[in-house]
């Protein structure tokens, strides 16, 4: 009815093109998933706010975006694991990224966590994505 898709890919994507536009908000569907990855980007200072709202009885998150004089703070936001190609690490396999400037978001028995949260609580799992 809207022409949302409910994919990860569909997430970052509207993500990236929300701040090549210079919109200051994104909306996507509502997915517990999604929920976990952007309270993850608001503690570590890549968005500004989360919102949740029903329409017609459809969930969906409002992204308030954040800049840095005029340029977004995400800038490079990438899939790392496929539908088909999976990759699982160990928390000792698991590398800084862009030499600790940026995060990369595993899926693990305790729910999503950023790299460097793994390497102090010694768990790995399943790469998600890079933020930078």
């Amino acid at each position: 009815m809207f022409g949302v898709f409910n994919t990860f890919p569909d997430f970052i994507n509207r993500i990236i093109v929300s701040q090549k536009l210079n919109l200051n908000y994104a909306i996507v569907i509502y997915s517990k998933f999604f929920i976990s990855i952007l309270k993850i980007l608001k503690f570590e200072g890549y968005i500004d706010n989360i919102f949740l709202f029903n329409y017609l009885n459809f969930k969906f998150i409002i992204i308030k975006l954040k800049y840095y004089n005029n340029f977004p703070v995400i800038r490079f936001f990438k899939k790392i694991s496929k539908s088909g190609f999976k990759i699982y690490k160990k928390y000792k396999f698991i590398q800084n990224y862009m030499n600790g400037l940026g995060i990369i978001i595993v899926s693990t028995n305790l729910g999503l966590i950023t790299n460097k949260l793994c390497k102090i609580i010694g768990i790995g799992g399943e790469l998600i994505c890079y933020v930078f």
